[in-house]
């Protein structure tokens, strides 16, 4: 239950960033490859997370997130505009 929670929580920054960075006659396109990139990783994460633990141990699923982490947040700094000189760690607190 509170798993379903938590992904509700990136629905809402997922869409505005989707509706901000495409114009409208992209955005259809946008959400439907939003919409399927996130039915795969619901599908396949316990799939894959389960032959990760079987085959070696329960401690690696933690080590899975580091480069998706990492990743995202190059993609980020890439494509996302105004996020080069944007921080949320400015030093104000």
């Amino acid at each position: 239950m509170s798993k379903g929670w938590r992904r509700l929580r990136w629905h809402p920054q997922a869409f505005t960033l989707i509706r901000r960075l495409f114009i409208a006659d992209e955005r259809g396109r946008a959400l439907g490859l939003w919409g399927t990139v996130a039915s795969a990783g619901a599908l396949l994460g316990p799939l894959l997370g389960g032959l990760l633990t079987a085959a070696l141990d329960w401690r690696w699923i933690f080590l899975v997130n580091v480069p998706l982490c990492c990743a995202a947040l190059l993609m980020g700094l890439r494509w996302i505009p105004g996020s080069q000189g944007a921080s949320p760690w400015n030093g104000r607190g």
